[in-house]
Protein backbone atom coordinates (compact mmCIF):
# COMPACT_ATOMS: atom_id res chain seq x y z
CA UNK A 1 0.00 0.00 0.00
CA UNK A 2 2.65 2.25 0.98
CA UNK A 3 4.86 1.30 -1.49
CA UNK A 4 1.76 2.32 -4.08
CA UNK A 5 1.26 5.34 -3.10
CA UNK A 6 4.76 6.48 -3.07
CA UNK A 7 5.15 5.38 -6.95
CA UNK A 8 2.38 7.52 -7.60
CA UNK A 9 3.25 10.53 -5.78
CA UNK A 10 7.00 10.67 -7.03
CA UNK A 11 5.77 10.14 -10.58
CA UNK A 12 3.14 12.79 -10.30
CA UNK A 13 4.07 16.40 -10.23
CA UNK A 14 0.78 17.38 -8.69
CA UNK A 15 2.25 15.94 -5.42
CA UNK A 16 5.50 18.32 -5.44
CA UNK A 17 5.19 22.37 -5.45
CA UNK A 18 7.81 23.96 -8.06
CA UNK A 19 10.00 25.14 -4.63
CA UNK A 20 9.76 21.56 -3.07
CA UNK A 21 13.26 19.77 -3.61
CA UNK A 22 14.96 17.03 -2.17
CA UNK A 23 18.16 16.07 -2.40
CA UNK A 24 18.77 12.51 -1.89
CA UNK A 25 22.47 11.20 -0.14
CA UNK A 26 23.16 7.59 0.12
CA UNK A 27 25.37 5.00 1.01
CA UNK A 28 27.54 2.30 -0.63
CA UNK A 29 25.27 0.85 -3.08
CA UNK A 30 22.54 3.25 -3.05
CA UNK A 31 24.51 5.66 -4.59
CA UNK A 32 23.93 4.76 -7.66
CA UNK A 33 20.49 4.39 -7.27
CA UNK A 34 20.04 8.21 -5.79
CA UNK A 35 21.57 9.43 -8.72
CA UNK A 36 19.79 7.41 -11.30
CA UNK A 37 16.40 8.79 -9.55
CA UNK A 38 17.70 12.39 -9.95
CA UNK A 39 17.81 11.61 -13.65
CA UNK A 40 14.58 9.54 -13.42
CA UNK A 41 12.32 12.42 -11.49
CA UNK A 42 14.40 15.91 -11.37
CA UNK A 43 10.98 17.42 -10.46
CA UNK A 44 11.72 15.65 -6.89
CA UNK A 45 15.37 15.67 -6.53
CA UNK A 46 17.23 18.71 -6.67
CA UNK A 47 20.47 16.73 -6.09
CA UNK A 48 22.05 13.47 -5.27
CA UNK A 49 25.31 13.02 -3.64
CA UNK A 50 26.87 9.97 -4.94
CA UNK A 51 30.56 10.40 -5.82
CA UNK A 52 30.90 7.54 -6.16
CA UNK A 53 28.15 6.34 -8.84
CA UNK A 54 29.02 7.84 -11.94
CA UNK A 55 26.35 6.63 -13.55
CA UNK A 56 27.32 9.35 -16.88
CA UNK A 57 31.06 9.30 -16.62
CA UNK A 58 32.40 6.04 -17.46
CA UNK A 59 35.61 6.42 -19.49
CA UNK A 60 37.45 3.88 -20.97
CA UNK A 61 35.89 1.00 -18.97
CA UNK A 62 35.76 -2.81 -20.50
CA UNK A 63 32.33 -3.06 -22.08
CA UNK A 64 30.17 -5.93 -19.98
CA UNK A 65 30.58 -8.13 -22.95
CA UNK A 66 34.38 -7.69 -23.71
CA UNK A 67 35.51 -8.86 -20.42
CA UNK A 68 37.47 -12.62 -19.96
CA UNK A 69 35.11 -15.63 -20.98
CA UNK A 70 36.65 -18.11 -20.09
CA UNK A 71 36.59 -16.65 -16.34
CA UNK A 72 33.07 -15.52 -17.35
CA UNK A 73 32.20 -18.84 -18.02
CA UNK A 74 34.18 -20.26 -14.67
CA UNK A 75 32.39 -17.85 -12.62
CA UNK A 76 28.96 -19.24 -13.54
CA UNK A 77 29.72 -22.58 -13.34
CA UNK A 78 31.19 -22.48 -10.26
CA UNK A 79 27.95 -22.31 -8.04
CA UNK A 80 26.54 -25.32 -9.48
CA UNK A 81 30.18 -27.15 -8.56
CA UNK A 82 30.34 -26.04 -5.28
CA UNK A 83 27.17 -27.27 -4.38
CA UNK A 84 27.85 -30.67 -6.55
CA UNK A 85 30.59 -30.74 -3.85
CA UNK A 86 29.12 -29.22 -0.63
CA UNK A 87 26.07 -31.83 -1.18
CA UNK A 88 28.96 -34.97 -1.09
CA UNK A 89 30.65 -36.90 2.05
CA UNK A 90 32.63 -34.21 3.90
CA UNK A 91 32.24 -31.42 1.01
CA UNK A 92 31.49 -28.50 3.44
CA UNK A 93 35.19 -29.64 4.79
CA UNK A 94 37.02 -29.85 1.92
CA UNK A 95 35.13 -26.71 0.51
CA UNK A 96 36.44 -25.13 3.97
CA UNK A 97 39.91 -26.61 3.37
CA UNK A 98 40.06 -25.81 -0.32
CA UNK A 99 39.29 -22.12 0.43
CA UNK A 100 40.91 -21.55 3.55
CA UNK A 101 37.69 -20.47 5.40
CA UNK A 102 38.44 -19.33 9.09
CA UNK A 103 35.58 -21.48 10.67
CA UNK A 104 34.19 -25.01 9.05
CA UNK A 105 31.28 -23.95 6.67
CA UNK A 106 27.91 -25.17 7.56
CA UNK A 107 25.83 -24.54 3.93
CA UNK A 108 27.48 -24.08 0.52
CA UNK A 109 25.72 -20.56 0.72
CA UNK A 110 28.08 -19.54 2.90
CA UNK A 111 30.54 -19.85 0.28
CA UNK A 112 28.93 -18.22 -2.40
CA UNK A 113 28.02 -15.79 -0.62
CA UNK A 114 31.24 -14.79 0.33
CA UNK A 115 32.33 -15.20 -3.23
CA UNK A 116 29.76 -13.15 -4.76
CA UNK A 117 30.74 -9.94 -2.13
CA UNK A 118 34.24 -10.59 -3.28
CA UNK A 119 33.27 -10.22 -7.41
CA UNK A 120 30.67 -7.71 -6.66
CA UNK A 121 33.80 -5.26 -4.50
CA UNK A 122 36.11 -6.28 -7.13
CA UNK A 123 34.10 -5.15 -9.83
CA UNK A 124 32.99 -1.76 -7.84
CA UNK A 125 36.25 -0.93 -6.95
CA UNK A 126 38.10 -1.76 -10.04
CA UNK A 127 40.42 1.01 -11.46
CA UNK A 128 44.50 1.73 -10.81
CA UNK A 129 46.68 1.01 -9.56
CA UNK A 130 45.32 -2.59 -8.88
CA UNK A 131 42.91 -3.41 -11.00
CA UNK A 132 41.25 -6.47 -8.76
CA UNK A 133 38.83 -7.98 -11.89
CA UNK A 134 42.07 -7.98 -13.72
CA UNK A 135 43.39 -9.93 -10.48
CA UNK A 136 40.64 -12.52 -9.80
CA UNK A 137 40.41 -13.17 -13.94
CA UNK A 138 43.79 -13.01 -14.55
CA UNK A 139 43.99 -16.03 -11.88
CA UNK A 140 41.18 -17.98 -13.11
CA UNK A 141 42.05 -17.66 -16.91
CA UNK A 142 46.16 -18.40 -16.14
CA UNK A 143 44.76 -22.04 -13.82
CA UNK A 144 45.96 -25.19 -16.01
CA UNK A 145 43.19 -26.56 -18.01
CA UNK A 146 41.17 -29.35 -15.83
CA UNK A 147 42.36 -27.73 -12.70
CA UNK A 148 39.94 -26.58 -9.89
CA UNK A 149 40.70 -23.14 -10.54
Amino acid sequence: MIKNIFNRSITSKKFFDEDDKIIFSEEMRQLLLASWLRLKYPHVALGALASSAPILYFDDITPQNEASEICYNTIRESWSEIDKVASEPDGLSILSKKFRTCTELSTSDELKDYLDETYSVAAQYNHPPRYPVTVVCGGIDGAPEGSDK
